[in-house]
Parts: C-alpha cells; structure tokens; sequence
C-alpha cells in the first residue's frame, strides 16, 4: 500500500509582516468566534490539495526547489482590505496589489505540481492573504455585514520580496510546516 500525504505549497510573509496579520486575525477572532484561518500562518496560498507520494517527497522538493530557482522573486505588495463572498464562503483577506506578478510564479509551478492535484481542480487563482473566513451556513447575512463594519476601517500596505515557499503537510484539521525552499 503506499502512503500519500496531502500537502500545501505557500508564500509566507516575513515574520514581522506575520505577526501585523496575525494581531488582525486573532482581532477579528475574538469579535467574530471561529476563524479557520488561524488553523495555519498567514500566507497566500500557492497550491492546495496536493497529495504527494511519500516514497517520492525527496525528489518532489527536489523538483520544486530546482523550478523556484529558475523563478524571478517577485515582491508582494499587499493592498489594503478586500471581502469574496462565494457560494459557500465569506472571506476577510488582505489584497495583492501585484496579482499578475505572482500568478506568474504560480503558473510556473503549477506545471510541476498538475500530477499531483488528483481531483482538484483550482478554477481561478487569486492571490491574497485570508484574514477570517467561514462557510455561509455558519454566518448569517447580518453576521457578515457585522465582520464588514468591523474591519472595513483595517488599514495595512506593505510590500516584500517572495523569496521562499513553504511546504505544509495537513494534518487533522490543521497544516504542519516540513520544509522551506528557498
């Protein structure tokens, strides 16, 4: 039988930057209740729902870290307070000013990662840094207008360079950090 390990790839903010973010979710938080985005760091999301041989984790990074080399680090520069609101999901992130930019890095990998996303099928990639999320059927309308109020006064511009990726293996319910790539 072989073993499989469901994992994420992510670009994480400095540790100051993280810090900023992670006093603004732990904020909303304890506003708000339940936040499942504090169950991992702050990040954007570069790839989710990989699952990985584990045989085949050694030359996966391997594969990852020689593609990211080749890659021109882009600098992020996050653009204030944003909200999607999905069919299913509310969501409080932290723009990306220079979308286009990481989409370029996230295209460039997604080649490398397409063997692995069995059965998942990322339909539009939009970089940001999630704030507080939750399912709809969690929050009612007047919630929502609520978590609206609450932070559309949140101001927060920064910019840094992209000079790693974070691979996070999930367990549970939660996301474990097992390798940087820089």
């Amino acid at each position: 039988m072989k073993k499989e390990i469901e994992m994420a790839v992510y670009s994480c903010p400095p540790t100051e930057i993280s810090k900023r973010i992670d006093k603004i979710r732990f904020d909303i938080s304890k506003k708000f209740g339940k936040n499942p985005s504090l169950f991992c760091v702050p990040h954007i999301t570069m790839r989710s729902g990989l699952i990985f041989p584990k045989e085949k984790l050694s030359l996966i990074f391997a594969e990852i870290k020689k593609e990211f080399l080749k890659i021109k680090k882009p600098h992020v520069q996050i653009n204030n307070l944003g909200y999607y609101e999905g069919k299913n999901i509310f969501c409080v992130q932290l723009e990306i000013k220079n979308k286009k930019e990481i989409e370029k890095v996230y295209k460039k990998l997604e080649k490398l990662f397409s063997e692995y996303t069995r059965g998942f099928i990322l339909h539009k990639f939009n970089p940001h840094i999630s704030l507080y999320w939750d399912y709809k059927k969690n929050l009612s309308k007047k919630n929502i207008e609520k978590i609206k109020r609450y932070t559309k006064d949140i101001k927060f511009n920064v910019q840094y360079k992209m000079s790693s990726l974070f691979i996070y293996k999930k367990v549970g319910n939660k996301f474990s950090l097992i390798r940087e790539i820089k």
